[in-house]
């Protein structure tokens, strides 16, 4: 199954009081070839069983023979043919499997099978997406993205409405920081939203971010504080941070201090320094627990230790 690699987007909102609400969006680095472009980069493990014929729409449904070539290349890589499986996912496609041509692209880039073909991957990815196959327009887009902007926006926003939420999110990205195009947040709001509707746990926290901030449309505080707990639900550290710090100041619902400071408590023992870091902040300011200098102190140290940049000023400051 394709699967997207950490990314939130950047932003910086009012702090109240010297309190850090959401400090802390940004952007990690992301993996190989999209490292420098900042956007989420698939994974590449093929397409395969769980995206399997049955991704390409029903009005463009394969023939037999091209639903036997692709279990054929499937049962090649299962056990370990890598070389019949790329003939077999090259076969499928020839006989009308959209997502035969993805894989057969995806082995020529990684070299499984033969040698590795990054040009000649975009040949099988640009026929799969025209033959309505949603990942094939999407790594394609990754493929492009440093070379031509424009064409990968176009490309994500082709595999977004085939409801593929990597490609979503991605667009959101691109129309977010106004990559290969003007800045949109009305359609960076709507792609965030979309990913985050497909379970994307980064989607839903920049969906989040855009709805607090009232950006790409008006400012909606209780979805914030919904999009935020659904990002945390499917394992966004930020997202549950984001979530615990709306839940202190009560934007978006009620204040709920203690439950939040169970949940940043949790994740900062989870090795997430941002959750550290405001926490340092909660015993500071004695939020909803009388102020305790010396634990706001241990807060801020444990952030540091984890690599919060943040944590470490504080940490030095006076």
């Amino acid at each position: 199954m394709l699967t997207g690699t950490d990314m939130v987007r950047p932003s910086t909102l009012s702090a109240m009081k010297g309190w850090p609400l959401l400090l802390c969006l940004r952007l990690p680095a992301v993996r190989d070839r999209l490292r420098r472009a900042g956007l989420a980069l698939l994974a590449l493990p093929l397409a395969l069983g769980a995206v399997s014929v049955a991704a390409q729409p029903a009005a463009n449904a394969p023939p037999p023979a091209a639903i036997e070539a692709f279990r054929k290349a499937d049962a090649a890589r299962e056990r370990g043919d890598l070389a019949a499986a790329r003939i077999a996912y090259r076969t499928a496609c020839e006989a009308g499997a959209a997502v035969g041509c993805t894989n057969h692209g995806l082995m020529l880039d990684r070299g499984e099978g033969g040698p590795a073909d990054p040009a000649g991957a975009q040949v099988w990815w640009r026929m799969a997406c025209e033959r309505g196959n949603a990942q094939g327009c999407s790594v394609l887009g990754n493929a492009v993205m440093q070379s031509d902007p424009p064409t990968a926006r176009g490309l994500f926003a082709q595999a977004c409405e085939g409801a593929f939420r990597e490609a979503c999110f991605n667009l959101g990205i691109m129309t977010d920081q106004g990559r290969g195009g003007a800045r949109d947040p009305v359609a960076a709001r709507t792609a965030y939203r979309r990913a985050c509707e497909a379970d994307h746990r980064q989607g839903c926290y920049n969906y989040g971010g855009m709805l607090l901030k009232g950006d790409g449309g008006p400012a909606d505080g209780s979805g914030a504080r919904a999009a935020f707990r659904k990002s945390c639900d499917l394992g966004e550290p930020m997202g549950c941070t984001n979530l615990a710090r709306i839940m202190i100041t009560g934007q978006g619902g009620p204040v709920e201090t203690a439950p939040a400071i169970a949940l940043l408590t949790r994740t900062c023992d989870g090795g997430h320094g941002d959750a550290c870091f405001t926490l340092g902040f909660v015993y500071g300011e004695g939020r909803g627990a009388p102020a305790d200098p010396a634990k706001s102190r241990a807060m801020f140290e444990r952030g540091c230790s984890l690599g919060h940049k943040s944590s470490c000023d504080r940490m030095r400051a006076p």
